[in-house]
């Protein structure tokens, strides 16, 4: 049986990240791995960062988005074709907009079941979670932890052991709470949680790798077809680092005018130094470095994703007409 690991974590929570570290790890355990990504709309651009990452060391394959019904349909088919080539384990790292009940009635549907079995689920969870999120986001959070074996609290770099305790507790209270709103019957006080500030460790890798995953009843909602969620996409994007940086900024900073933007991601060409760089923005920072990627064989190209973004704004913002507008998961 292929193992099968899945990676949640709501936009911007750093699965991107983990999942190129635990994908490492477990090369050189001697593993056979292919990591499935499922970006939020039409390019994936976390396809492209776990390239970087991990260049032909695993296979990295994407399901191309569409409605919800034809992603499910993507997945089951790459799924299928995976048995074929001799993996140990897939890592499957879907978008923020992930309905987990999807993951789990595909991998124990026939023929899926024949050839793998469900072994990790991890939720990834970032340290300074805010207080309060949209009801769709709060969803996600509960949903996506609630088969978790353990959560994986990210961005804890910088942090004192005092403040990820605070964090801990934080984000433990906000799952007891929203499990409440959703009529969620797993018991989120009692649920494993480790940090990053053990990066690296055996211990911390041998306890990832024997999260296992759990089961709960909750209030189903289909957060996909209410259109909660858009992304935009911005082509030939080129500006110095620091123009960059203010109008990132400025767009987080004004939601009135921009709509709820929960994440810019992707590649540009810093016009200052001539470098081919890549950003990955939430509200709580933006990271901008170089791009391991030669120019040409990745286009530049922004994404944002979020909740009820004025297109209009935001395009005048980027000054770009070539705008792809994709609300389909």
């Amino acid at each position: 049986m292929i193992k099968i690991d899945l990676i949640t974590g709501l936009l911007g929570a750093g699965k991107t990240t983990f999942i190129a570290e635990y994908a490492k790890h477990l090369i050189s355990r001697g593993e056979h791995i292919c990591i499935l990504a499922n970006d939020y709309g039409a390019i994936s651009i976390d396809r492209a960062f776990l390239l970087e990452q991990l260049g032909d060391s695993c296979d990295i394959e994407m399901v191309v988005a569409g409605d919800a019904d034809c992603q499910r349909r993507r997945f089951r088919t790459k799924l299928i074709s995976f048995a074929m080539l001799g993996y140990s384990r897939v890592l499957v790292e879907p978008s923020g907009v992930f309905d987990i009940e999807d993951f789990y009635n595909i991998l124990y549907d026939e023929p899926i079941s024949r050839w793998y079995q469900a072994d990790n689920v991890i939720s990834v969870v970032s340290a300074d979670l805010p207080d309060h999120l949209s009801e769709s986001s709060e969803y996600m959070l509960t949903d996506q932890a609630s088969t978790a074996g353990l959560i994986y609290l990210s961005r804890t770099d910088g942090l004192s052991p005092s403040e990820i305790e605070s964090a801990e507790k934080k984000i433990r209270a906000h799952l007891v709470r929203d499990a409440g709103k959703f009529h969620c019957t797993r018991d989120f006080s009692a649920v494993p949680m480790i940090t990053r500030s053990s990066s690296g460790s055996e211990e911390m890798w041998d306890r990832i790798g024997s999260a296992g995953h759990s089961s709960a009843d909750m209030v189903r909602m289909r957060y996909d077809e209410d259109g909660s969620f858009q992304n935009l996409f911005y082509f030939h994007i080129n500006r110095t680092e620091q123009d960059m940086r203010t109008l990132v900024s400025k767009i987080f900073s004004d939601p009135e005018r921009f709509g709820h933007v929960i994440r810019i991601k992707g590649f540009f060409t810093d016009t200052g130094t001539g470098e081919w760089k890549e950003i990955n923005a939430t509200s709580r920072e933006t990271k901008i470095s170089p791009s391991a990627t030669a120019p040409g064989q990745q286009e530049e190209v922004l994404i944002l994703v979020g909740e009820q973004m004025n297109e209009r704004q935001l395009g005048a913002a980027f000054g770009e007409t070539k705008n792809v507008t994709d609300y389909s998961i």
